[in-house]
């Protein structure tokens, strides 16, 4: 359209330099001590392996997504098709709402994919991908992106599901309690030991807890059908944190990368048991009881 504002690209905006200080310092902090690496390079090598990190919100998504960032030649970004926001997690990108950046997505997204997240990249990188939640992947304002990603043929899926939904649930109910969706090791120093995420006890109405196992249940069975003819990479939270270096080690080489220690600077915001967190926990457990999932309360 005559007169529009051409889309803006990495060579546009990058480094993108915050105007708070502070955010700018804890990135800098963050490199250097390790937990953050810096930004991906343009370049020339197209040649990687495209992977997407396909999960339910409250899975662990954020971990997982951090232990991959850590590796040097591994290229993963966050919820940049979250609908409110656009979000990279790499120190010197834009911000998660930048009006250009947002612009470009909601107006062309198969363009905005292929222009900011499967482009050309340093020659050390060995494969580029995204984090995509479940309603996200559903969305109609990003069916034209979706379709793109899945008419990648050689394209990996990492699939990450939770065995325990219960505590998918809890997650998410202590998350909107406290304002808190993840917890950083640079927060760990600071924060008071009485006052943790999930010191304040939470209520979950029987009829909802079971109506959500249904819903995500579903969920799994429709997207395992979904990509049945696709390579995917199965991996629960609970194995991941179980098994941690052996979880790591699978990770790597279906992704075909270098095997290196993964780290991630987010912490897992539960501290306690379901029991001591659940008001109603007794009454829950007894509710299910005779259900499908009564291993949730054991």
């Amino acid at each position: 359209m005559k007169g529009r504002k051409p889309h803006p690209g990495p060579a546009d905006l990058l480094p993108f330099i915050p105007s708070d200080q502070k955010v700018l310092l804890n990135w800098r902090r963050m490199i250097d001590s390790g937990f953050l690496v810096p930004p991906p390079a343009s370049g020339n090598k197209s040649s990687y392996q495209p992977f997407i990190i396909l999960a339910f919100q409250r899975t662990g998504s954020s971990f997982l997504s951090n232990l991959l960032q850590s590796h040097p030649d591994i290229v993963c970004y966050s919820e940049v098709f979250h609908p409110e926001h656009c979000s990279f997690d790499y120190p010197f990108y834009p911000d998660t709402l930048h009006p250009e950046i947002l612009r470009f997505r909601k107006e062309d997204p198969r363009q905005f994919l292929n222009t900011w997240i499967f482009r050309a990249y340093g020659e050390n990188v060995c494969a580029a991908g995204l984090k995509i939640h479940y309603p996200q992947w559903e969305d109609i304002q990003f069916k034209p992106a979706m379709k793109e990603i899945a008419a990648i043929s050689s394209l990996k899926i990492i699939h990450l599901v939770r065995e325990n939904y219960l505590d998918i649930l809890v997650s998410h109910r202590m998350a909107q309690k406290s304002g808190k969706w993840w917890k950083s090791i640079s927060e760990l120093q600071s924060m008071n030991p009485d006052h943790s995420y999930s010191s304040q006890p939470i209520t979950i109405d029987p009829l909802e807890a079971e109506a959500f196992f249904t819903m995500y249940e579903g969920k799994l069975r429709d997207f395992r059908r979904t990509f049945t003819h696709r390579e995917v990479f199965e991996i629960s939270y609970e194995s991941l944190c179980g098994q941690f270096n052996q979880g790591c080690t699978d990770l790597l080489k279906f992704l075909g990368a270098p095997q290196r220690q993964l780290i991630s600077r987010i912490l897992k915001q539960k501290d306690r048991p379901n029991e001591e967190i659940l008001v109603n926990y007794s009454s829950l457990k007894t509710y299910f009881k005779n259900s499908r999932w009564k291993h949730f309360f054991s």
